[in-house]
């Protein structure tokens, strides 16, 4: 049995970091793996569903996330967004079939 990436299992933020720092930090502790792996995915690389499906179903295995389906990745990027911790980065990217799709990003916190 593969043993989940717990990147996101301590707190991420400095003892010097803002207040708003701390209270990101504490709202990744307890994700599940697969909103693990969402972070993990977009915190490289802003992109649109349709990419972070591709490179969550590419590299969960790898990187040792669950495995899920396109629709549950998406719907765990929603409740992501909802949690503040990922966001619209106001830029629209191209689906496969041409058309327009919002690009998702990480927040990060303020420094």
């Amino acid at each position: 049995m593969k043993r989940q990436l717990d990147i996101f299992s301590v707190a991420r933020a400095r003892a010097t970091d803002p207040a708003t720092s701390h209270e990101a930090a504490a709202r990744t502790r307890d994700l599940s793996g697969t909103k693990q792996g969402i972070l993990y995915f977009l915190g490289r690389c802003p992109m649109i569903d349709e990419e972070l499906e591709a490179a969550y179903l590419a590299g969960c295995e790898r990187f040792g996330f669950p495995l899920a389906t396109r629709q549950s990745i998406r719907s765990r990027r929603n409740e992501l967004v909802k949690l503040g911790l990922v966001e619209a980065s106001g830029e629209l990217g191209v689906t496969s079939a041409g058309g327009d799709s919002m690009v998702w990003r990480v927040v990060r916190p303020a420094p």
